[in-house]
């Protein structure tokens, strides 16, 4: 069984209900069994949570995204509070984090929007779905981890691109690096190299649906389309692709990161009626 830690809900038109559904069948043919789906803000995370009602497979976090900072106002902490209060199919906090290289809010305000939310996941008890993008912002956002007291419920960080140092300051406190579409880059040597590295039982994957792409850099032989947005089953892909890189049967890492993503969201146990 494959769980995808990390993906959106549809509702533009990259990424219609309809493709949705297409790509779901096709995935869960191949054994993908959930998907998490982010809030990027309070009234998304509502969105959302009515998004995964009655849709069997489907977990929700709720969250403001750093890049969606200044939405974020003093009734922001106790409306996703009552969100995620209010459907035990919530299973974390996110999509939270910060960005300083491909987001032009102020420093300050993403820090403290974080720090609030970090704050939020573990009053409730729940885990953390991050987003961070650049070295700085992946170091910074390390240390607010470490300040706040981010190992009472730990968490994933989506798309990890970061150094072998990093994803073991991150494993350090309970938040497991998420293998995503930048796996599959010709020229991402450094990250394999990573990805091949880090115990196995420390990763979980994502798919990033439908917003993670491949950028073209070079003249590689590149895996996808790139004039599409990833697909569901590329979960399907990266599995595959992580086996090979760390020479180890598919079954291995599938079964493996299953039960490090049901590890680190402890609500999908029930979700999905395992003991």
């Amino acid at each position: 069984m494959l769980i995808d830690c990390h993906v959106h809900r549809p509702g533009r038109p990259d990424a219609t209900l309809e493709m949705l559904e297409s790509q779901e069948a096709i995935a869960r043919a191949q054994g993908v069994r959930a998907w998490i789906v982010q809030g990027t803000t309070v009234a998304e995370s509502r969105e959302v949570l009515d998004f995964i009602d009655g849709r069997e497979g489907y977990f929700a976090c709720v969250g403001v995204h750093p890049s969606q900072s200044d939405s974020f106002t003093e009734d922001s902490v106790a409306e996703l509070a009552e969100l995620a209060e209010s459907n035990d199919r919530v299973v974390g906090i996110g999509e939270v984090g910060v960005d300083f290289q491909r987001t032009p809010l102020p420093r300050d305000l993403q820090l403290d929007v974080f720090r609030r939310q970090v704050g939020l996941a573990r009053d409730l008890r729940l885990p953390l779905n991050l987003h961070t993008y650049g070295r700085e912002s992946a170091q910074v956002l390390a240390d607010v981890l470490k300040e706040e007291r981010a190992w009472e419920v730990g968490g994933v960080l989506h798309n990890f691109m970061g150094s072998e140092d990093l994803a073991g300051q991150l494993l350090d406190i309970g938040i497991y690096p998420s293998v995503s579409v930048v796996l599959m880059h010709p020229d991402a040597h450094r990250l394999r190299n990573v990805y091949r590295n880090l115990p196995l039982g420390g990763l979980v994957m994502d798919t990033d649906w439908p917003a993670g792409i491949l950028e073209r850099t070079g003249e590689g032989d590149y895996p996808f389309d790139l004039d599409q947005k990833t697909e569901l089953v590329n979960l399907v892909r990266f599995t595959e692709r992580l086996a090979e890189e760390r020479e180890v049967s598919f079954e291995q890492v599938s079964d493996v990161i299953e039960r490090n993503v049901r590890r680190a969201f402890p609500r999908l146990q029930a979700g999905l009626g395992l003991p």
